[in-house]
């Protein structure tokens, strides 16, 4: 009998001359294959005896609920320590501002303090004009970028912000400068407190004129914020007025002497 290697071959079976042979091969494969299949099913075993579960089962409900509840756990801790630092961050920002406010509250009442006594001779700018919502004063300031021998101009707007407007110290520049007194959305009051008149006594007074010279007194309130400064009561030409000391006496008299 007659056996084709390709037909033989196909078809899995062993025929003619070659039974013996093809025997021998296919009986000494079984062992392997049983003996592979068994190490497979002894490591499975294994595997379930030391997890207690099938290893090719999927996660169960009850543990993807518990990873749920960490990964929530986690992001309520990280929720809670980046909204710890963005509200410092927010104090921190409002707490320099404040600073940067109270620092420009100082220098405006330096500039008031050194305004000037009388007018300037060719100067038409009056020395000051001052209203319930709006205040202009000529002052020599003795700090900043400004040259002292030419009168600096202070506005002082409704809206809580100063500005100086002179000369550099090159004596040839304008220039300004800008100063917030009060948090955004701030207005100013101004009142004035000295003798309207020769002959009347001191009282406050809502409007002022240069005619009227100096005011012993300008208040500035600030309304309308919820974070609001205090009131300022600064004294014009308070330099001025406190230039020179009494023989007679420690404390400076209230207006310079006369020659």
């Amino acid at each position: 009998m007659v056996c084709h290697r390709d037909k033989g071959q196909r078809s899995g079976q062993c025929c003619g001359s070659a039974d013996r042979l093809c025997r021998r091969y296919r009986e000494s494969l079984a062992p392997r294959q049983t003996r592979s299949s068994g190490n497979l099913e002894g490591h499975r075993c294994k595997a379930k005896r030391m997890t207690g579960r099938n290893p090719r089962s999927g996660v169960a409900l009850f543990e993807m609920l518990i990873g749920l509840l960490v990964m929530s756990m986690v992001a309520a801790l990280l929720s809670a320590a980046f909204g710890t630092n963005i509200r410092l961050l927010n104090r921190s920002a409002i707490s320099s501002e404040l600073v940067d406010q109270a620092l420009a509250r100082r220098e405006l009442r330096i500039w008031i303090e050194h305004a000037l006594e009388g007018p300037v001779p060719n100067d038409p700018r009056p020395i000051i004009l001052g209203s319930p919502t709006e205040l202009k004063i000529l002052t020599v300031p003795s700090i900043g970028p400004f040259w002292p021998g030419f009168a600096t101009e202070v506005s002082i707007g409704p809206n809580a912000v100063a500005v100086g407007s002179g000369l550099q110290v090159d004596r040839v520049t304008q220039t300004k400068l800008s100063l917030d007194l009060a948090p955004d959305y701030t207005t100013v009051q101004f009142s004035y407190w000295g003798r309207s008149a020769p002959d009347s006594l001191p009282d406050w007074s809502s409007t002022w004129t240069p005619e009227q010279g100096l005011p012993d007194l300008i208040k500035i309130t600030f309304i309308g914020s919820r974070s609001l400064p205090a009131p300022i009561a600064i004294r014009p030409a308070k330099a001025w007025h406190q230039s020179e000391m009494s023989l007679s006496s420690l404390v400076p008299p209230a207006l310079p002497s006369r020659p």
